[in-house]
């Protein structure tokens, strides 16, 4: 097992591959990083996020980057339990123990492409700075 920073990534194939400058200047190419199922993201190739490598019966030649860590950017005070995605903008899905919140200092899009349903058991409060507009073939309030 090793440790190291990455300082190159390729995500354009199926499994991500990334260089890794492990400890020592010793470097890695095209080592295969290994993602959880429906989780992806692209680490940032600037040799600060962090690499967590495994070489199997202690071959260099050929190994897997287990986790790819950016301290960073990660979320701090979390309560035990809560879950986050972010990234280095800002931007966040937060599952917390009160609810869920969703930050972005852009433009937040979400398609449907069939129905929506919002059911509110309390108050809906929505405010806009700038216009406001609704297209719909008919509204019942």
């Amino acid at each position: 097992m090793a440790r190291g920073v990455v300082s190159a990534a390729d995500g354009t194939k199926k499994m991500r591959a990334v260089q890794v400058r492990l400890l020592a200047d010793e470097v890695r190419d095209d080592l295969e990083h290994v993602e959880p199922y429906g989780f992806t993201s692209e680490p940032k190739e600037d040799e600060q996020p962090e690499a967590f490598a495994l070489f199997f019966g202690g071959d260099r030649s050929h190994g897997i980057v287990f986790c790819v860590a950016d301290r960073r950017f990660r979320l701090k005070n979390m309560k035990p339990g809560e879950v986050a995605i972010y990234d280095d903008l800002g931007q966040k899905v937060y599952l917390t123990r009160d609810g869920l919140v969703i930050e972005t200092p852009g433009t937040l899009t979400a398609t449907v492409a069939k129905n929506a349903t919002v059911t509110v058991g309390g108050n809906l409060t929505a405010e806009v700075a700038g216009d406001a507009a609704l297209k719909a073939s008919s509204v019942k309030l």
